[in-house]
């Protein structure tokens, strides 16, 4: 018989008893405590039974709410401070700036200290990073990784229910980058990618 059925039944008991208490306890003082004695058995059971399930349910919405709050986007908005390059940009984080790359995108060079490696495509990404994101409000959501190896904030960027990462894919101003263990929209990513290059979106035909 399941929990359910059981407490059921068994507070279906305790209001029976507790009608034949009033119709009979005053004639019966033996009877009375009789049934009454059952009676407390039967809820001692029942609250005891409640008072796991009670536990139990708080341990699975604990376990529950932690696995739903992995790598999901966050609801703290911030404010985009300045633009470095295409995908690196300023925010104020925890009460300090810091510099968020965003995952799965790289975009040209435009601000790297061996200027050989800089060009003209890479301004125009950046600009365009710049249009899009600089001054603006922004949530991020996090991957497996939460920095990478210089300490940047790794993040899937968010402005106005689009997330920019895609943006810069759809438009062709960026190559898919896979850095695993962050690979959680890579098949999107893919995809995004394709048909950017199939219609020579941004640099594609051009740089890429």
């Amino acid at each position: 018989m399941s929990k359910r059925k059981m407490k059921k039944i068994i507070s279906l008991c305790i209001g029976a008893g507790t009608l034949i208490l009033a119709l009979i306890g005053a004639f019966s003082p033996n009877t009375f405590d009789k049934i009454s004695n059952a009676l407390n058995q039967l809820s001692d059971y029942n609250l005891n039974n409640s008072s796991n399930n009670t536990s139990n349910n708080a341990l699975n919405n604990a376990i529950d709410n932690n696995t739903s709050n992995e790598n999901t986007t966050s609801t703290q908005t911030y404010t985009v401070a300045r633009v470095v390059d295409g995908d690196t940009f300023k925010i104020m984080f925890n009460g300090k700036e810091e510099s968020v790359r965003l995952i799965g995108v790289d975009t040209p060079e435009s601000v790297n200290p061996n200027k050989s490696k800089n060009n003209e495509y890479g301004k125009i990404a950046s600009d365009f990073t710049k249009s899009y994101l600089e001054n603006k409000e922004i949530t991020l959501e996090f991957d497996v990784q939460e920095r990478d190896k210089y300490g940047r904030l790794l993040a899937y960027v968010y402005i106005d229910g689009k997330m920019f990462n895609k943006v810069l894919l759809q438009e062709g101003y960026a190559q898919l980058d896979t850095v695993p263990p962050n690979v959680k929209y890579v098949d999107d990513f893919k995809k995004i990618q394709q048909e950017a290059r199939d219609n020579n979106k941004g640099f594609w035909g051009k740089f890429f």
